[in-house]
């Protein structure tokens, strides 16, 4: 199948034909390419889908249902375009700074953090669920199905990983719409607040979940994760913190199988092996570590 170009997606609106069109490639992306799209005068944010990422587990339908869910909200730029057929997504473009990671630690972030989430968090149900246990099988089974290896001592700790999801499911927290991807590349500030983009693996979830994802992505420390904690729920209560250090191993667990397909299937200019390698050592240090036996407990 021929892929996408930005130029099919100028083609195939209708409102674009005749109009002063100016395309600009966007960076930063680790699974679709993205452009900012000038329409007289008009910026739109336009995300076509990656070689072969249908792999990815990757429910486009639901990802369009979710995103305009969650721009209800306020808390996401509107949808303003999707083709079905291709799975692209055409949406308001938002002017404001993409966070790097520093940012994720200035002063009072984890407090803006929980603000952003709690307000996505109150969209009206999102199309599909997503289970960060579910997804790692899905991608191991996916890996061994084509002849590809894990990281390195992954099967050695699948034992581990049993028992982290057995303390999860003990007490399971009501689901809420999750992003379920909240690298800081994924948070806009404008200045005024945080706006969350990018809803390709969203889906219903525990919040502790998206908390401890959120965690994993900005490299927070205990003291951060507790304050996100406090933030979203009210306090840090030693049960909610430990489902959060729980989820965000299962964060650096997931993306590292999924960096090995994307190893062979992306098209990006990604060092996918590096990628992968560095959240599966980080994976192994608290794997390995003396926290984890606590916050199995704890959970």
């Amino acid at each position: 199948m021929k892929p996408t170009t930005i130029e099919d997606v100028v083609a195939a609106i209708p409102e674009w034909r005749g109009q002063a069109v100016e395309v600009q490639p966007m960076t930063g992306g680790l699974t679709n390419r993205a452009y900012c799209v000038r329409v007289d005068d008009r910026d739109y944010f336009v995300s076509i889908p990656g070689a072969r990422s249908e792999l990815l587990a990757i429910p486009r339908e639901k990802e369009i249902a979710n995103a305009r869910s969650a721009a209800d909200t306020g808390i996401s730029p509107g949808v303003s375009h999707y083709l079905l057929e291709t799975g692209v997504l055409v949406g308001e473009f938002l002017h404001g700074r993409s966070l790097a990671i520093d940012a994720m630690h200035a002063p009072g972030m984890p407090e803006r953090l929980a603000a952003a989430v709690r307000v996505l968090h109150s969209a009206r149900p999102f199309a599909n669920d997503f289970d960060l246990f579910r997804l790692t099988d899905s991608y191991y089974e996916l890996i061994a199905s084509r002849g590809l290896a894990p990281p390195d001592g992954f099967d050695g700790h699948r034992r581990r990983l049993r028992e982290m999801e057995a303390a999860i499911r003990a007490h399971p927290q009501p689901a809420r719409p999750c992003s379920n991807d909240l690298v800081p590349e994924n948070l806009i500030d404008d200045g005024e607040r945080l706006w969350i983009v990018d809803f390709g693996y969203s889906g219903n979830n525990d919040p502790c979940s998206e908390l401890g994802n959120a965690c994993c992505e900005a490299d927070y420390d205990s003291a951060e994760a507790e304050k996100l904690c406090a933030a979203y729920f009210g306090a840090a209560e030693p049960r909610l913190v430990a489902r959060m250090q729980l989820y965000a191993i299962m964060s650096d667990v997931t993306w590292s199988l999924w960096s090995v397909l994307q190893q062979h299937i992306s098209e990006l200019d990604v060092d996918f092996r590096a990628y992968g390698g560095r959240r599966w050592k980080r994976a192994l240090g608290l794997l390995n570590g003396p926290d984890l036996e606590r916050w199995i407990r704890e959970a």
